[in-house]
């Protein structure tokens, strides 16, 4: 095939069309709730206790403020008393009755302090127990769900999204904590405060109270009916927000290949999608709530209403209890308006407690669930001594995802003690299933797999993973050091000296680049062994599976990953460490298991052939065939080789990695973010925001303007008795007052609606805002920045997923409560100052306590949350790590290891428990002492202003009137400077989310306003019109933003000409990859350019550049979608692709094939990662997705390295046509697959030494010389 674009490939028929083909239905997550009593099932009986203590201590302190209200009616009554005295001028009489109205007072005053203290221990007590109770079941359950995710066997991971288990440690066990926390005493005190209330207005006036609360059954139904269906909503919210989380997952884990195939904006599109999703029931939900409340709202104050006017009947002796005074009927009025008002209140605890039970279904079905394959089970034999004789006895399998496709069809195999066995076919033909099958990963659907005789069913399964030493095809390495990685290896209990270590690292041939390292054994990997190239990866993961001494060793492409120089060597160590072992041998190149004692060929399922090397050889069949492939002409003299390798050995490039990462500071100062934050809530719907706000203003205003109408109300009542009818000036100040009430009800079913849905509608909306520009600026980032260790996958993930929605206290219904609250204390204030602005100012003047305790709360709250998200960011980066690779830690059984390296993390939140919570409750309990004391403080100091002010000189009937005058104007301002003293108070309720919620507003916007240094969605860069595609290294010098002091290029310079093919080879970690990734620009160079077509690609729009580039990589990265929504990630923005081109790019790419012989055809999906395909068929989808490009720039690195001959032979053909017309650059260990390129360049320490044609450094004799003889003249 010629140079033609994609359009004309040529077309062939595909039956059945894969697009008519249904794809696999993705799993949904079950819908539950946790009952309140189970949910504490994981509790121990320290959490029993401060349970208990945290329910009693809100109980009572619920009790105390409706007992408080009684002595407020013992004033009023005091005051009515004193009308009895005769119609005299005497000052006696007139001082005697002052002085009774201030003993009453004083008593009040003295058991509102009392009653302060005793609220001030009860909420200490609520908020210390209840807080311990929260922090010790979160990290109780962290532990408990990671050792459950340890736990579960590979059927269950293989129909679960990595992202999803990930997203809900961080997002549902905090809604658990957030449940169970202090506020959920909140739902008790409230109860309490409620039932008290009740019992009270019974006990005072039956008859009024039965009026007062005959409306209840309307409020609660209309706010219990709403609240049912938002909860139904907020369960779809959760829902769509794990699968949002599990696409985060897997566009940050794989940010290098969404970079290269320009796919930001489609995963950000994908992500954004299920967002506004969330947004949309979330925003549902705030609405819900709002017109529930609205009306529980308007039911309240209509009965209000009607009391006011039943009132002045029972005041007269006309209802059903006798000898009700205007005492009681304020009581009455003031404890049921407590607990009605106090009931409404209990939305968001509950709320809370509702999305705890909600979140906890879902953790707890995880942690009992009990796996089919227990790797924790104890059941089963452990034989003192493994042999290894293994035999497969017609075993047949099916993946559990793909039932309809038979991998395994009736396999037979015998393996005796010390044989190596090696298996070889091609790519789906069943030979890693073996693998997978021996280590009971799963089990087979029939026929059964012995060792020593024994079923390996019947066998205990950690036992049986011990005696198993597995290499896989890819290298799973964990964040940590070198030494971290291979004792691991080491079986659980086990200690390892130092000489062993070295000792399996030299057998792997990786002792001397770790010793060239600047921290040796102990240099960090990074993330994934990020920091290291692939062949120094596998032969870490090589000496970690020799560490253990296995007596069977399982080798899936052990050497795949490696350069000809190394491949050798470990060869010859692997040889050697299968002495005396039984091995099984997966590998694509026929080099590595010539000498096996047993060769089996799989076709389909079935071993088609099996013998030796040489017995196959004679045979001439499927094997001899896959070898003749593989066979070079060149023969050269091995001795000669063997000396020319040493001498070029000793000049192998030293490899710097520094341990240390560098990282810019961040800017910790604390930023107000609240203006901004409304700002945008404002821009995003200024209508809704406007009409909340003003909902929140009106419904400040309500309850002081009741108040104000209910003391005149009052004050007509002090004045009415026992049988006397009501004189017209009381008829119409009763008839006022009650019109005003239904005023106020109208006005409240609006205003709070508009202040709890408008602003918890806009709230979600802004959250989600602000998570979707989150995930977008994290996407868009350079990928130094994703090099640093603070920016590792599972922190990101963590954060993405927290922080956003612990805007929560900021925004939302919360800046509506804050509105509400700070109007209230405005009109209250204003009342106050009105009424009596002395009284006013001295109460006001307690305002600095006020401030300095809710600043203490604040503070305190903000310092308790900094570490423990923290330590969650780093246990969240383990989880994420080991959820990943939960097939290697299975395999080497160190799920132990993990569990105490993921609990470790956890123990500095739990000794802060202990430290925090003494400090948290002390200033929470301090704002419910100060409510009662300026209480106090207020009826004292207003008797003592009220007692100087007035005219004594007066006969007692008119000195009582201008008394009872003055003290309702005492009692307006005291009722209103209340207000504002209980809106100081409700915000120290709120102050500790609003000190969360600064933090992770910080953490948030810091992300969203970060500016990339590589700025990938760049629009005014230069584009080329007629690209070439030729690339030119200038003098490029190149250092890792994390490792400074390792200069990787030391001023490479080459040239590749348009339509040629570029080889670039040399030792692992010598520069080529990097190479590569400077192409894509991936990274900046330090020094010298890059060129495209002799433009600097620094001044080019970087969509544009990489939409020139088709990139394959060493180890293929595929998506958790179907095989051709895989395919068409390759497709360039604003190109129009067919099914046709697609399914010809596969066919180039030797995919076609195997896609049509799977049931689901092209709409198979390829699992977490690709996990339902084999390495080779990964690799081949990716080099399809390439090929869909048509890209004018082709990057091979080991493109074809998990192919098995057959393939590779075919795909590598395709290549070659592909490469046809484009500009190519290969990375290659196997040098038969760059040996036709017209140019080679070697690198060496990051210098290119030779550079040549094949035959031009064949006859050079120098580096490239060693490397191509010692790969041809293996094969004889």
């Amino acid at each position: 095939m010629t140079s033609e674009p994609l359009n004309t490939f040529n077309i062939f028929n595909v039956n059945p069309d894969p697009n008519e083909i249904l794809s696999k239905k993705k799993l949904h997550d079950t819908e539950g709730k946790v009952n309140l009593i189970k949910l504490f099932k994981y509790s121990d009986w320290i959490d029993l206790i401060l349970l208990i203590i945290g329910i009693i201590s809100s109980i009572g302190n619920g009790i105390l403020q409706p007992v408080m209200l009684l002595l407020m009616g013992d004033v009023i009554d005091s005051y009515i008393y004193t009308s009895e005295y005769n119609i005299i001028i005497d000052e006696e009489v007139n001082h005697m009755i002052v002085e009774g109205v201030k003993e009453s007072v004083n008593k009040v005053v003295v058991k509102m302090v009392y009653f302060g203290v005793i609220s001030m221990v009860l909420s200490f007590m609520r908020t210390f127990s209840l807080f311990v109770v929260s922090q010790r079941e979160g990290i109780r359950l962290r532990k408990l769900y990671f050792k459950s995710l340890l736990r579960q066997d590979a059927t269950w991971y293989d129909f679960q999204e990595s992202g999803e288990l990930t997203t809900r440690i961080a997002t549902d066990i905090k809604n658990f904590q957030d449940g169970i926390g202090p506020k959920f005493g909140m739902i008790f005190q409230i109860f309490s405060m409620t039932i008290t209330g009740y019992i009270i207005g019974f006990i005072k006036s039956w008859d009024l109270t039965l009026v007062l609360i005959a409306t209840v059954p309307l409020s609660s139904f209309s706010f219990t009916g709403f609240e049912m269906v938002a909860m139904k909503y907020e369960t779809k919210a959760l829902s769509v927000f794990g699968v949002a989380g599990s696409i985060a997952e897997e566009t940050i884990g794989n940010i290098r290949t969404v970079q290269s195939l320009n796919q930001e904006h489609k995963f950000s599109e994908e992500y954004e999608e299920k967002i506004k999703e969330n947004e949309h029931f979330n925003a549902i939900k705030g609405q819900c709530f709002g017109i529930g409340f609205g009306f529980s709202t308007f039911f309240t104050y209509a009965t209000y209403a009607l009391g006011s006017w039943y009132s002045n009947i029972a005041v007269r002796g006309k209802g059903g209890s006798k000898g009700v005074s205007a005492g009681d009927v304020l009581t009455v009025f003031f404890t049921i308006w407590m607990a009605s008002q106090t009931l409404v209140t209990i939305t968001t605890p509950l709320n809370l407690l509702f999305s705890a039970q909600a979140s906890a279904y879902k953790i707890f079905t995880t942690i009992d669930r009990i796996p089919d394959i227990d790797c924790q089970s104890t059941v089963g034999e452990c034989p003192n001594e493994c042999n290894g004789n293994i035999k497969f006895e017609d075993v047949q399998f099916v993946y559990p995802t793909r039932p309809s496709h038979q991998v395994l069809k009736g396999l037979n195999l015998e393996i005796k003690k010390g044989e190596t066995i090696a298996l070889v076919g091609t790519s789906g033909c069943g030979k890693s299933t073996t693998i997978q099958l021996i280590q009971r990963n799963y089990d087979p659907n029939s026929g059964k797999i012995t060792i020593d005789g024994k079923d390996i069913r019947e066998l205990n399964i950690k036992w049986l993973r011990n005696q198993i030493g597995i290499v896989g095809q890819e290298p799973i390495l964990f964040a940590g050091t070198i030494r971290e990685n291979i004792i691991l290896g080491t079986r659980e209990g086990e200690t390892l000296n130092e000489e062993e270590m070295i000792k399996c690292a030299k057998m792997a041939n990786a002792h001397d680049f770790i010793s060239k390292l600047p921290d040796g054994y102990d240099t960090i990997i990074g993330e994934k062994g990020a920091l290291l190239s692939g062949g120094q990866k596998q032969r870490i993961a090589i000496a970690r599976a020799l560490i253990r001494k296995p007596s069977i060793l399982l080798l899936d492409e052990a050497t795949s990953a490696l350069d000809t120089q190394s491949e050798k060597i470990v060869q010859e160590a692997l040889d050697k460490a299968s002495k005396g072992r039984t091995t099984i041998i997966v590998a694509h190149r026929l080099t590595t298991v010539r000498n096996a004692d047993k060769i089996c060929v799989f076709h389909q399922g079935e071993i088609i052939e099996q013998g030796t090397h040489q017995e196959l050889m004679e045979l001439k069949g499927t094997y001899y065939g896959l070898v003749k492939r593989q066979s070079m002409e060149e023969e050269v003299d091995q001795e000669t080789v063997e000396n020319d390798l040493k001498k070029f050995r000793e000049e192998e490039e030293d490899k710097e990695i520094e341990n240390i990462i560098v990282t810019e500071n961040q800017n910790d100062e604390e930023i107000i973010l609240i203006i901004r934050i409304m700002i945008e809530q404002m821009k995003m719907n200024f209508i809704f925001f406007t009409l909340a706000t003003l909902g929140g203003i009106v419904g400040g205003a309500i309850y002081p303007f009741f108040t104000i109408k209910f003391i005149d109300l009052i004050v007509v009542m002090m004045e009415m008795r026992e049988g006397v009818d009501l004189t017209d000036e009381q008829h119409h100040t009763l008839i006022v007052s009650i019109i005003w009430i239904i005023g106020i009800a109208f006005v409240g079913l609006i205003s709070h609606y508009c202040y709890v849905g408008l602003f918890g509608s806009s709230g979600e909306h802004l959250i989600g805002s602000v998570r979707r520009r989150m995930f977008k600026s994290i996407i868009s980032q350079e990928i130094g920045w994703f090099d640093r260790k603070e920016n590792r996958v599972g922190s990101l993930i963590t954060r993405l997923s927290s922080d956003p929605t612990k805007l929560n206290g900021i925004t939302g219904i919360f800046l509506g409560n804050i509105v509400y609250i700070i109007s209230s204390m405005c009109f209250g204030f204003g009342f106050a100052l009105y009424y009596n602005w002395k009284l006013a100012l001295c109460v006001i003047a307690t305002s600095p306590i006020h401030a300095l305790i809710l600043f203490g709360d604040y503070k305190f709250n903000s310092m308790e949350s900094s570490p423990a998200e923290k330590a969650y960011e780093e246990s969240g980066v383990t989880l994420v790590e080991v959820v990943e690779s939960m097939k290697t830690v299975q395999s080497l059984t160190r799920e132990e290891h993990f569990l105490k390296s993921y609990s470790l993390n956890l123990k500095k939140p739990y000794r802060n428990i202990f430290k925090w919570a003494p400090l948290l409750a002390l200033v929470n309990s301090l704002s419910y002492l100060l409510y009662f004391v300026v209480d106090a403080y207020g009826y004292y100091l207003g008797v003592s202003f009220l007692t100087r002010d007035i005219n004594y000189k007066q006969t007692s009937q008119m000195f009582y009137q201008e008394l009872i005058d003055n003290y309702m104007k005492l009692q307006k301002a005291l009722s209103s400077v209340i207000f504002t003293a209980e809106g100081v108070g409700e915000f120290g309720e709120i102050m500790p989310d609003i000190g969360k919620s600064m933090k992770a507003a910080k953490h948030s916007y810091n992300v969203i306003d970060r500016i990339p240094k590589i700025e990938s969605q760049e629009v005014n860069s230069e584009i080329i019109n007629d690209i070439k595609g030729e690339i030119e290294f200038k003098n490029v010098h190149f250092r890792y933003p994390t490792r400074v002091d390792n200069e990787v290029l030391k001023g490479i310079s080459f040239k590749a000409e348009q339509g040629k093919t570029i080889a670039l080879v040399g030792v692992s970690g010598c520069g080529k990859s990097t190479s590569i990734q400077l192409i894509e620009r991936f990274y900046e160079p330090t020094n010298g350019e890059v060129l495209l077509d002799g433009h600097n690609i620094k001044d080019l729009n970087i969509q544009f550049l990489r939409n020139q580039i088709g990139l394959v990589g060493q180890e293929p990265v595929l998506f958790a979608e179907s095989i051709i929504d895989n395919i068409k990630r390759g497709i360039p923005k604003g190109v129009e692709v067919n099914n046709e081109q697609i399914y010809t790019a596969a066919k180039m790419a030797n995919a076609h094939d195997f896609i049509s012989t799977m049931p689901e055809g092209y709409n198979t999906m390829v699992g977490d990662r690709g996990s339902q395909l084999s390495g080779g068929q990964k690799q081949r989808i990716a080099i399809a997705r390439a090929l869909i490009r048509n890209p004018k720039v082709l990057l091979l690195d080991e493109a074809t390295s998990a192919l098995d001959s057959e393939s590779e032979k075919i795909v590598q053909e395709a290549l070659d046509k592909a490469s046809k017309g484009r500009t190519t650059i290969i990375i290659a260990h196997r040098l038969s697959t760059i040996q036709n390129a017209d140019k080679i360049c070697v690198i060496m320490r990051g210098k290119i030494v030779e550079q040549g044609t094949h035959q031009e450094l064949i006859e050079l004799k120098g580096f490239y010389y060693t490397l191509a003889m010692q790969q041809f003249g293996t094969m004889n």
